[in-house]
């Protein structure tokens, strides 16, 4: 593993998670390596068309990468290997950008804990994880 891309919360990478069946979209990590070997919990952001899932409306000048009406994926949200991440990296399958900046990073972060579309397991695991009071019922 050459990469040197700071694999910490806000961080984000231009990625197309499945080669196959997906375009590129901007991602952004969620939380810091855990386990071994190391991991880290990942959402897509996209544009904002009929998507059933509006918990975190991002604006353009959110990050220098929106540049239209965008959402948060709570959906695709899921656990990824380092490793497997860096190799993307060094071999240009994955690009780093610009991290979200802090505000929205928690933006992000509580969107993931209140949506009903955050898989139950990584909904479970970050309640854990992140520095933020579960969301009221």
């Amino acid at each position: 593993m050459k990469s040197e891309f700071s694999f910490s919360p806000g961080s984000t990478l231009y990625w197309p998670c499945d080669l196959m069946f997906r375009d590129p979209h901007l991602w952004v990590i969620l939380t810091k390596p855990f386990n071994k070997p190391p991991k880290i919990v990942m959402v897509m952001i996209t544009t904002k068309r009929s998507n059933p899932d509006i918990t975190v409306e991002l604006d353009k000048g959110s990050h220098p990468f929106i540049t239209h009406p965008s959402i948060v994926s709570y959906m695709d949200a899921n656990y990824f290997k380092v490793e497997k991440l860096a190799e993307d990296i060094d071999s240009g399958i994955a690009r780093p950008m610009e991290p979200f900046s802090k505000p929205i990073l928690r933006k992000i972060q509580s969107g993931l804990l209140k949506s009903k579309f955050t898989p139950k397991g990584i909904k479970n695991f970050c309640y854990s994880v992140f520095d933020l009071k579960p969301p009221k019922k």
